[in-house]
This record gives structure tokens, sequence and C-alpha cells, in this order.
């Protein structure tokens, strides 16, 4: 296919199994009065079992700024990957195929990017369908040009990518990739790439719509999969406190960030005793993941006094297994 030039805005969905709402996603970035020329939607199938890649493709004939690209079934992290290396716009915005966008919001959101040369714009979003409070508010300015460094220091709340309208030069400079094979992975991502940024802007353009109900591949209630994603929070923690660790970000951002993956992990093992249904065998292995990991015995403070005082007592493996049995019983 021959290379589309001069787009403004790529729009990366990944897509698995979401033939129920894949159709109203394509079509609410479709009909964002955008000329056809200056976007491109960059479906990336990764893996799909059900009727999501016939209609992967019946957009791709239609349109041309459609491309879909598949894959075998590898997870979000390399799906969003793949879809960066194949974006041609000026900006990136990531899209869940289950999701949809508001009409008419991202001009908006690219004239504000473009008025204040955002390397990052942040928009709101809402809940559906059972829940409709505006999400991804920050407690900043609007309009106003921040850097990574005061934004981490001063209670940015690290959300996903979908909340963020990229520029496409400021992702490459600095070389990130998603990390593969966890979830929470744009949560990871989003810790190591605000801290480069030197122009971040809010807005307070409403923009997305977040499905709370859907079967995707970042939401479930199966038990199993609730255990993976303690593991996954792990291996955030280790990751994003590794990162800081080696950077060389100002001592008190890397403070500040580790602190708060040490909150993470004292809330990971806070959760046996709320959870009374949770085996010792498997708090056992948290622990030694814990431990491989590098994120316990925990180093250095949370983000609470409260929870502060309670890490001498967790790191003390042994009372700390204890307690849980005696929880249980």
């Amino acid at each position: 296919m021959e290379k589309i030039k001069d787009i403004v805005i790529s729009f990366i969905v990944p897509v698995y199994n979401v033939e129920e709402y894949l159709e109203r996603c394509i079509d609410s970035i479709i009909n964002q009065g955008i000329k056809e020329t200056d976007y491109e939607i960059i479906l990336v199938n990764d893996g799909s079992t059900d009727g999501s890649l016939d209609i992967c493709r019946k957009y791709e004939k239609s349109l041309s700024c459609i491309r879909c690209y598949s894959q075998k079934n590898q997870g979000l992290s390399v799906a969003r990957n793949t879809g960066i290396s194949h974006a041609q716009g000026q900006y990136i915005m990531f899209v869940d195929s289950d999701d949809f966008l508001e009409p008419n919001k991202v001009p908006d959101l690219i004239k504000t990017a473009d008025e204040f040369d955002a390397e990052l714009l942040f928009y709101r979003g809402k809940f559906y369908p059972d829940r409709h409070e505006i999400t991804n508010i920050q407690p900043f300015e609007i309009e106003k040009v921040y850097d990574g460094e005061y934004v981490l220091l001063h209670g940015m709340k690290v959300s996903s990518v979908w909340g963020n309208l990229y520029l496409r030069k400021f992702i490459l400079r600095v070389g990130l990739k998603f990390f593969e094979g966890i979830s929470h992975e744009d949560i990871e991502y989003n810790y190591r790439l605000y801290p480069h940024a030197r122009r971040i802007v809010f807005s307070d353009i409403v923009a997305y719509h977040y499905n709370v109900s859907g079967e995707s591949i970042t939401r479930t209630s199966d038990s199993l999969k609730l255990q993976k994603l303690m593991f996954d929070d792990i291996d955030v923690a280790a990751n994003v406190i590794r990162y800081y660790r080696d950077s060389n970000f100002s001592m008190s951002l890397k403070d500040s960030v580790i602190r708060r993956m040490n909150s993470v992990v004292v809330s990971m093992l806070l959760l046996p005793f709320r959870d009374s249904k949770m085996k010792v065998s498997f708090i056992r292995e948290i622990l030694e993941y814990s431990c491989q990991r590098g994120v316990y015995p925990i180093n250095g403070r949370t983000l609470s006094w409260k929870t502060t005082v309670l890490i001498p007592l967790l790191n003390r493996k042994k009372i700390y297994l204890f307690l849980c049995k005696l929880f249980k019983q």
C-alpha cells in the first residue's frame, strides 16, 4: 500500500474478540469530522477467534485510511507496540476496541495540542453503561503547560493510555515500549514516559467513553485471572522502581514514585485480610515472586504514614504468614 502522507493523527486500536463492540468503536473514530487524508486507523488484530478480523478487513476495504495488521495472540502490549511501529501521524491516540469516542471531539484535542505545542495532552472520559461520571480529572489548571516531574510530584493520577493524546515524535524520542505479558501495562508505560515530558497540557474536553462491563482483554472477574493481576502488579511496581532508581531523575521524584510503588505492594499484602478466601499457599507464592522481583522485603516508605508503620511487620515473613493463617481460622 502506498504510504499515506501528512497524517495528523493515528488511532491505534488493539482488537481481540470484540465483534460485539468493534463497529461502534471504528465508526466513532470515523465520525470525528476529520478529513480522510488527515487521519489513519491502525487496527491490530491480536489473534481474535470470533468475527473481529472479518470486521477489520471490511473496514480496511471501505476506507483507504484504515489499515489492518494481524498477529498471533500476544496481548495488549504487543498490539500497541505494533501499532506504534506502523503509525505515521503527528499525534497518536490509543482507543480500546470495546470503547468509543464522543463525536467531533478529537479536532478540539488536536487544536489544543497544537496551540500549546504539547507532547502530552490529557482529556476526560465517561464510564458506561451503568455509570456516567467524568473520569481522568487531574488536579491541575486547564490549558497550562507543565513538565512531567512537576505533575508527578504534585498529585498526578497516572492513568491508562486512552486518556492521553501523544505527540508521536515524543514517543519515538524517548524510545520506550509497552512491557509485554502483564496487565496494567499502560500505567507502567506512562510512569516511565511522563517524567521525560517537558510540555504536558490538561484539557477539560470529554472525548472518550470507557466500557466498564465488556469482556475485553483488560477486564475480568475470573478469580484465576485476578490472581494473575496481583503478579502483574508486582511486575509493574518492580519495573517502575528499577527504572527510577537507574534514572537521572531528581531524588525527590525518585522518592515520590518509589513510595507510590511501595504503596501498591503494601496494598497487595493487605489483601488477604480483606479476602478470607485467599489461600495461604497463594500468599506464599506472591511473597516468593515479590522477593524474586526485588520489591520484598519492602525498602523505604509508602505514601501514607499509616501503611508505612506496617512495613516492619509485613517484612517479617514468618510473622506475616502466621497472621494470615490466624485471620483465616
